[in-house]
C-alpha cells in the first residue's frame, strides 16, 4: 500500500471557515452578509472579518464573545470556493516564532492602529497566519499554539464572501 492510498483524491474542494460570534451577530451575517468594516480596528491583521479553519477555535471565540456581550455563542460556517479565494491578494504568515520579524512587525503595526481602513488599503484582501497572544516586543511576544486565522479586509474580499456562487454561509451552532 502506498502512503497516499488512504487519502482521497485531490478535487480542489471548497475550504471551510468558521467565525465565532453571538447569535444576534450571526443572524445579521445571514441577513446582510459579511461586512469587513464591522470588526474592531485594533486586531492582529487590522480591521476585518476573522475566521479560522478550526471549529474548536471558533467555539472558544464564540464562548468568549458570548460571555463578554451577554449573548448566546454562535458559529457561522462559510464554505468557500478555493479557486475564488485564490483570486484574492493574500498575505500569508506561516509561523509566529520570535524570529519571524515580518509577522511581528505587521502585528505590531496593525495593533497600533496603523493598518489603515480596509476599504482603501490596496495591499491585501485576505491575511492568513498565527494568532498573537502578546505582541509587546521581541522578548515579550507569543502566539496561541495550534490556532490560526484567516481574515478578510477589502471590498473584493467582502464581495466574494457575499457571492452565493462562491461562498455558502450558514449558522451551525
Amino acid at each position: 500500500m502506498s502512503p497516499t492510498s488512504s487519502w482521497p483524491p485531490w478535487t480542489n474542494q471548497p475550504i471551510v471557515l468558521y467565525h465565532g460570534t453571538v447569535g444576534s451577530y450571526a443572524a445579521n451575517i445571514l441577513r446582510n452578509g459579511i461586512d469587513v468594516t464591522r470588526g474592531a480596528p485594533i486586531r492582529d491583521f487590522g480591521r476585518g472579518s476573522y475566521t479560522t479553519t478550526l471549529l474548536s477555535q471558533a467555539r472558544g471565540r464564540a464562548d468568549m464573545v458570548g460571555a463578554s456581550r451577554n449573548g448566546s455563542p454562535a458559529i457561522v460556517k462559510m464554505t468557500l470556493d478555493r479557486t475564488a479565494l485564490g483570486s484574492l491578494i493574500a498575505l500569508t504568515f506561516l509561523r509566529g516564532s520570535l524570529d519571524v520579524v515580518d509577522y511581528w512587525s505587521f502585528v505590531a503595526h496593525c495593533r497600533a492602529g496603523f493598518a489603515g481602513d480596509p476599504q482603501t488599503n490596496p495591499g491585501y484582501d485576505v491575511v492568513h497566519g498565527p494568532v498573537a497572544r502578546t505582541w509587546w516586543g521581541p522578548d515579550r511576544s507569543s502566539i496561541y499554539r495550534d490556532n490560526e486565522q484567516v481574515s478578510f479586509h477589502s471590498n473584493r474580499a467582502q464581495a466574494l464572501l457575499r457571492n452565493s456562487s462562491f461562498c455558502k454561509i450558514e449558522v451551525i451552532e
